[in-house]
C-alpha cells in the first residue's frame, strides 16, 4: 500500500462517507484511502479534520435511522423477516444510541422525593450532624496517609 499524505479533498471524502454510514475501517480499505492507522494519527495531529470527523459520526447516527427506516417498511411489505429485522434494527438502535447518545440513547432520570412524595427536607440538625460526619471521615483518611508514609 502506497503512503497517503493528508489532504482536504480526502479529508473532505472520509467525512462523508462516515456521515453516509459507512465504518471508518471500511473508508480505510479502500485502495486509494491511508491505513486507518494513519488517520488516527492524521485525528490526533489535526484537531479540525477531528472535530469534522465527530461531526459526522453524529450524522452517522441520522444515516443509521434512515437504514432503520426501510427495514422497518421492508418488514411491513413482508419482503423482510420479521425476527432478522429485529436483530438488524436492535443492532443499528445500539449503534446509533453510541455514536448519538443525547438523540438516540435512553435517557435516565432520577428523582428524589421526600415524605408523602413532597421535596427533600433537611433542618438544620441533620445538616450539622452530616457535616461533622464528613469532616471526621476526611480526617480519618488523613490519619490513614500519614500512616503510610512513616
Amino acid at each position: 500500500m502506497a503512503r497517503v499524505s493528508y489532504s482536504e479533498e480526502l479529508a473532505d471524502e472520509i467525512c462523508a462517507r462516515i456521515a453516509e454510514g459507512e465504518s471508518m475501517r471500511g473508508i480505510c480499505a479502500d485502495i486509494h484511502m491511508p491505513n486507518w492507522r494513519t488517520v488516527w494519527r492524521w485525528l490526533d495531529a489535526n484537531d479540525d479534520f477531528a472535530s469534522r470527523c465527530a461531526r459526522a459520526r453524529t450524522l452517522q447516527a441520522e444515516a443509521l435511522e434512515c437504514d432503520m427506516a426501510e427495514i422497518e417498511r421492508d418488514t411491513l411489505s413482508g419482503v423482510v423477516d420479521a425476527k432478522a429485522a429485529n436483530v438488524v434494527l436492535s443492532s443499528k438502535r445500539w449503534r446509533a444510541a453510541k455514536l448519538a447518545p443525547k438523540k438516540y440513547g435512553d435517557k435516565i432520570t432520577t428523582e428524589l422525593t421526600g415524605a408523602d412524595g413532597g421535596p427533600v427536607e433537611i433542618n438544620d440538625t441533620d445538616r450539622a450532624a452530616k457535616v461533622a460526619a464528613l469532616i471526621a471521615q476526611a480526617q480519618g483518611r488523613q490519619k490513614v496517609d500519614a500512616s503510610d508514609l512513616v
